[in-house]
């Protein structure tokens, strides 16, 4: 296996794509003193949006925005020069299948010009719980955000404000090329801060 190359990153914001880094989030450093509020603010914490399109749409965006990085001639036809593309969490679905029998899981596969793509699809029985989180639950949701907000800033070497609201909808995501023995992986990963 070939170590993760990032090839490049996007943003969303607000179920939005953003060819850019805008949503990038620095380290901070010395962390916090502890303990700290994780529930600070709570009342105000901005909700991601329902989903309008797969997650795999955004990948599939980012390789129509850098097509020239990606396309390769086979033959007469044109061919993106990777195996599988995928989210990492999808993939690291599959190969903790195995260990897990908790939950159904539906992954929709297509396969065009020798290309693979993989997305997973919510079943019915999923959907359900997301519907009937109680306040509860959205706020130890809502706890990893608050962490990431004490930890990191928009700007280096700036202090973390952790007076404005939590926003979920705010996403960084990085572009993974790897290789498993001769498989050529395409992958996008949710990146919370560079360092």
């Amino acid at each position: 296996m070939s170590p993760p190359e990032c090839i490049g990153l996007f943003s969303i914001t607000d179920r939005e794509y953003q060819e850019d880094a805008r949503n990038v989030a620095y380290l901070c450093d010395p962390f916090p003193k502890l303990p700290i509020d994780l529930n600070q603010g709570i009342e105000n914490v901005i909700r991601k949006k329902p989903a309008t399109m797969s997650d795999l749409e955004y990948l599939l965006k980012y390789i129509k925005s850098h097509q020239k990085e990606f396309l390769v001639m086979k033959g007469d036809t044109i061919q993106l020069n990777t195996d599988f593309v995928a989210l990492r969490g999808v993939l690291r679905l599959i190969m903790c299948l195995q260990y897990e029998r908790r939950q159904d899981l539906r992954i929709m596969v297509t396969r065009a010009n020798g290309t693979i793509y993989l997305n997973k699809e919510e079943t019915e029985e999923q959907l359900a719980e997301q519907a009937a989180m109680s306040n509860r639950h959205l706020a130890m949701c809502s706890w990893g955000f608050k962490f990431e907000q004490y930890l990191t800033t928009a700007k280096p070497c700036a202090d973390p404000d952790t007076n404005v609201p939590v926003n979920e909808g705010v996403e960084l995501c990085a572009m993974f090329r790897s290789n498993i023995n001769g498989i050529r992986l395409l992958y996008g990963a949710e990146w919370t801060y560079l360092n």
